[in-house]
């Protein structure tokens, strides 16, 4: 009998018991975690990235005139020297053509000269002739011997500023001939490099101006540029490593090579600009993405390494035997993504690294190990 009373006790409490043990690893914290582990640490200088098409040209119309033609389509590739825009030139074709008839007027008339005026000095001439006979004669005064030299010399002075004025002539309407020329080629826009249209600001049937900006053509080489605080930018040289992390691709991170550290600091941010050579998609560098570069200035083998996410100031969260640990920990070099601990933790150990602020020192928690993202 007594032992029917004792199980009828001992039943509802190892149920009890068993219920509040459920609720309590019900109500237990998941702690995302990762075991400290020995690699390379590097000292890396920290920078801020920007990508920037290599060129970027705005495609302007010299001249006025009326888009007839336009093979202007946003993100189409095109070659330098490509037709983009094609004014109409049917009026400057009549003038081009005015211009030539007229020089080929003022040629011929250079050629034969006056007429009238050829017939005069002629005439004149043979005026002189005979009256140089009868002066020599004696049978003319001077007087008259003169005015009719003057008379020839008058005549052949005009006939010489007539050409002149038709070598003016002819010299004025060749440049004229030249300047629309010129102008005719100018309504034929192309592409000033290759790359691919950016913007497009006008179409068929539109009047432009000169200056006005038709479109802009951005190049298809890309330059990402790294910037570095004076502080950290002691020791950076040109083929040095790095990794590169752009915002708009989260966490992935990409091997990168200095390839040109600019001579001078902006001005205005006193932050060195630096150049990388990033082993990415071409594609994947859209002009005006940013992000964040970390170049490789030493390294320290085989040291003990955390993810940057489990560091919060100077302390860590160690979880052992289910149970959190709020540790102290001292740090050495530091890169985009990684930390290296010169003391305070252990290899193996685990650290948490999501959502710090959810845990405090004692607290009880199921650990599940960080699946870091692929590249």
């Amino acid at each position: 009998m007594g032992a029917r009373i004792l199980l009828r006790i001992l039943i509802p409490v190892a149920l009890v018991a068993a219920g509040i043990y459920a609720v309590r690893a019900l109500m237990q914290q998941t702690a995302i975690v990762v075991p400290v582990v020995r690699e390379d640490a590097p000292n890396a200088a920290p920078g801020s990235v920007t990508v920037f098409a290599e060129r970027s040209a705005e495609v302007r119309s010299e001249v006025s005139g009326r888009i007839v033609v336009s093979n202007l389509v946003i993100a189409a590739s095109v070659k330098a020297g490509d037709v983009l825009v094609q004014l109409d030139t049917s009026e400057l074709q009549i003038q081009i053509e005015r211009d030539e008839n007229e020089i080929a007027v003022a040629r011929r008339k250079l050629e034969i000269g006056n007429p009238a005026t050829s017939a005069l000095l002629k005439n004149a001439r043979d005026d002189l002739t005979y009256n140089e006979k009868l002066a020599s004669a004696g049978s003319v005064a001077p007087l008259v011997l003169e005015r009719v030299r003057r008379t020839v010399e008058q005549l052949e002075q005009q006939i010489q500023l007539d050409k002149v004025n038709l070598e003016q002539q002819v010299s004025n309407l060749k440049t004229n001939l030249a300047l629309n020329r010129h102008r005719l080629e100018l309504m034929t826009i192309a592409s000033p490099i290759d790359g691919v249209i950016a913007d497009v600001n006008a179409g068929v049937g539109d009047l432009v101006h000169p200056g006005a900006v038709i479109a802009r053509v951005t190049s298809d080489a890309r330059i990402v540029e790294a910037r570095i605080s004076e502080e950290n930018f002691a020791g950076v040289e040109v083929g040095q490593k790095a990794t590169v992390r752009f915002t708009q691709y989260g966490g992935w991170l990409w091997n990168a090579t200095v390839a040109k550290i600019l001579p001078e600091a902006d001005p205005q941010t006193q932050r060195y600009r630096v150049h990388l050579d990033v082993e990415i998609e071409r594609e994947k560098l859209v002009p005006g993405i940013t992000g964040e570069a970390s170049l490789v200035l030493d390294l320290h083998e085989n040291a003990l390494v955390i993810p940057r996410l489990a560091l919060m100031a100077d302390w860590v969260f160690v979880v052992k035997g289910a149970i959190v640990d709020r540790r102290k920990v001292k740090t050495g070099f530091t890169s985009l993504n990684a930390v290296e601990i010169t003391e305070g933790l252990a290899e193996g150990e685990l650290v948490i690294v999501e959502d710090l602020d959810r845990f405090r020192g004692g607290d009880r928690v199921r650990t599940e190990l960080w699946k870091e993202e692929a590249l």
